[in-house]
Formats: structure tokens, sequence, C-alpha cells
């Protein structure tokens, strides 16, 4: 007697799953969908701004981390150098700035030495940076002699007499200042990597906002349709019942704002394509801005349903259960 009762209800359970049962489940779940989604468009205006509010959220974090990636395959290419600029005073005479070049070239701690002459900061300012036309308004040369100096492998090897190189040519007369190019690229790189950090954390900040604003939307539906529910739970119709409109509700809100993210992230690429290319450009860096791509577009979409989905689950079950007919 108990072998044939499991074994018929190990045959109930299998024709839940006959493909008959999952063809109407499909269906089922398609009319709902559509349904939810006629009923949104029936609501324009609250759809659009909770759609934007969405499409803001994903978007911002996106941006920095592209930003962040792209700065880190422009450093990349960069690579660390490890140059020593030497900026002399407004004004040293062009003998003076060459006799103290061929000094240090003489210097056992200095590989090589390259005089760089005002005229020639100022075509390399105008031709990588691309903002010629402000130095333009100054009657003078503005930009001051330079001498770069490649440091020796010894001393490249050894940092402390590096810094000990730096402090020594910072102190010479007549030099304004001496700075190692590695300093900068450091503080780039830490730069890049905050970025990166933030973007992480506005991310998750964002995306709980995400879920609080949706949770709030979805309660608010609760509210408005409460009599409907009360009637459907009256005729037998189970919380699942209840429920289901209300989850395809938060997916597509969620995957309306994916894609007006992905849209608003390709407009801010637009905008920002040429400035950034030119700074780009400034540090010797050939990398390509990222363009809006299917896997981006699939990115967001997918992370915005999911929180849509994950906002609408945790609203429906906190206040879907205080509603019961009397």
């Amino acid at each position: 007697m108990n072998r044939r009762v499991k074994n018929k209800t190990k045959f109930v359970r299998l024709a839940e799953f006959s493909p008959l049962r999952l063809v109407v489940w499909a269906r089922n779940h398609f009319k709902v969908g559509r349904s939810s989604l006629v009923r949104l468009r029936a609501e324009p205006l609250q759809t659009g701004l909770t759609v934007c509010v969405v499409a803001i959220a994903l978007a911002l974090p996106t941006l920095l981390l592209q930003l962040a990636g792209l700065g880190a395959n422009a450093l990349s290419q960069i690579g660390e150098t490890s140059d020593i600029n030497v900026y002399f005073d407004l004004g040293v005479q062009s003998e003076i700035v060459e006799e103290r070049a061929q000094a240090w070239q003489n210097d056992s701690r200095i590989a090589s030495t390259e005089v760089i002459s005002p005229n020639q900061g100022l075509d390399e300012f105008e031709q990588f940076s691309g903002l010629g036309s402000i130095l333009a308004g100054f009657e003078e040369n503005p930009l001051p002699y330079v001498v770069r100096i490649q440091p020796s492998e010894q001393v490249l090897s050894r940092p402390a007499e590096l810094q000990l190189l730096v402090q020594a040519l910072d102190a010479e007369e007549r030099v304004d200042s001496a700075i190692l190019d590695l300093v900068w690229l450091n503080r780039l790189n830490s730069m890049v990597s905050f970025v990166d950090r933030l973007s992480y954390g506005v991310g998750f900040l964002l995306a709980l906002g995400i879920l609080l604003i949706l949770g709030n939307t979805i309660r608010l539906t609760i509210e408005n349709r409460r009599e409907e529910i009360v009637v459907i739970k009256l005729v037998g119709g189970t919380d699942r019942f209840v429920r289901r409109p209300l989850i395809y509700a938060g997916l597509w809100y969620g995957l309306l704002g994916g894609l007006a993210a992905a849209l608003l992230v390709a407009i801010v690429g637009l905008l920002i394509s040429m400035p950034l290319q030119r700074l780009l450009v400034s540090y010797q860096s050939s990398v390509a801005l990222p363009d809006l791509s299917f896997a981006l577009l699939f990115k967001l979409a997918f992370y915005g349903a999911l929180l849509g989905c994950a906002g609408a689950w945790i609203s429906v079950l906190q206040h879907l259960r205080n509603i019961e007919p009397q």
C-alpha cells in the first residue's frame, strides 16, 4: 500500500513537469508580464520618473568604471618612466643651461641629458594639449628651460640614491625645481585606483537606492490596488497569484532603467570623447575610448532587471501579507 502511494506521488511530481504543463506555465507568465507592461504604460509619468531614477543610478558607476579602466589602460601604455625633469628659473640664458647640462652629463650617476628650450616646450604643449590658444595671449613665452635627465641603471636600482640625486639637482643654483617622472606617474596610478574603488562603492550605494526606490514604488502600487487584492483573495486567489504581476512590474522598471542607462552612457561618452581624447594624447597614450557594446547593454539590462525583481520581491513580502479579507 505504501509503495502504491509512493509511486502515485512520484507520478504526480513527474506530471507537474510535463511539456503541456510547462507550456501552460510559460503562457501564463507571458500574459502576466504583458499585462504588467500595459499597466505601466497607462501611467507614463510615474513610470518615466522611476525609469529615469534607475537609469541614472546605473549609469553613474558604469561611467566611473569605464574611466578607471581607460586610465589603467593608458598607464599600461605609458609605463613607469624614470626621467628627472629639471626646471630652470625664468629668464635664464641658454648658455648657462647648456653648460649645466654638459656638467651633469659628466656625472657618473646620470646616463644622458636633453635640453628642452621654451619654444620646444611650447610646441609640445600645443601639440599634445590642444590649448595653444591660451598661451597665445601672452606677450612672452611663459615656459622655462627644462633639462630632461635619464639616471644611470645603477642609480635606478637604488631608490635612496635616486632620491638624493633629485634633491641635489633641486638644490642647484638657478634651478626652480627638479621632479622625478615616477612621482606623478604613481600619483596618477593612485588616482585611477581611487576612481575604480569609488565606482564600486558608489555602485553599491546606488544599488541599495534602487532597491529602496523600486520597493517603495511597488508598495504604492499595492496600496492603490488594495481593494482589488482583497477581492482576488476572497475568490480564492493565492499570494503567488497576486505577487506575480507585481514582480513583473519591478522587472520592467529595472529592465527599462538599464536600457535607459545604456543610452545615458552613450550620450555622456559622446560629450566627453573629444576633451578626453586630447587628455590621453597629452600623456602620449593611444587608448581608444570605449564604445557602447552589446555586452555593456546586456549587463546594464540584466542588473537593472535583477535589482527590479529583488526590490519588488522585498516589498511584496513585507506588505502583501498585511492585506487579508475581513
